[in-house]
């Protein structure tokens, strides 16, 4: 079982459904990207291969390390278990641990649409794009331009504006929501719920 089934049998409901729904995209996505010769026959020297590799293995760690700080959140009570035991010893408040999750919840999101356009570009023959340093945008513009139909749908599910506006620190917290900003005017605000990210 490849490790792609092996998360998505661990999901549940609806959660599982848009997982089978996203994989079925891009099996397509890449089935029309090979029928255009866009894709590279075999990943190129064996030192870029090797370094790939431990990009995915140290974001698979970084990964682990949030799913770990994400299960004291996920039992009613058990935050305030985890503060009581670490305040008095370590000084970390309960605010503290809900910016630390925060933090973490943020670093996760970009890591994902930056793992998902890296592995996307590793993958395709230099003719794809117009260079290895394509920001997200650019990337899903490319994407939406040779994938038609399919390149939309993955392009949509992406928000390339918070993924900036996360990035570039161009949001605050309003209770349980982040709100972001296109840019620095920070007239155009979206809202999205803390645990949409």
């Amino acid at each position: 079982m490849s490790s792609v089934d092996d998360f998505i049998t661990k999901l549940q409901g609806e959660d599982q459904r848009y997982a089978l729904r996203i994989v079925s995209i891009l099996e397509e996505i890449f089935q029309e990207l090979s029928n255009q010769h866009y894709l590279r026959p075999r990943l190129r020297g064996s030192v870029e291969r090797s370094k790939f590799f431990e990009i995915l293995k140290c974001s698979n760690k970084l990964f682990d390390a949030y799913n770990m700080l994400f299960f004291i959140f996920t039992k009613k009570g058990r935050s305030k278990e985890f503060v009581k035991h670490n305040e008095k010893k370590f000084g970390l408040r309960e605010e503290g641990v809900v910016y630390l999750f925060l933090s973490e919840s943020i670093d996760v999101f970009i890591r994902n649409t930056e793992l998902f356009k890296n592995v996307f570009i590793f993958t395709l023959k230099t003719c794809f794009f117009s260079r290895p340093r394509m920001t997200l945008g650019q990337f899903l513009q490319r994407l939406k331009e040779v994938s038609g139909t399919k390149g939309k749908m993955v392009a949509k599910e992406i928000d390339v504006n918070l993924r900036n506006a996360l990035s570039h620190g161009l949001f605050w917290t309003d209770g349980v929501d982040i709100v972001y900003c296109e840019d620095v005017t920070l007239k155009r605000q979206k809202r999205i719920r803390l645990d949409n990210l």
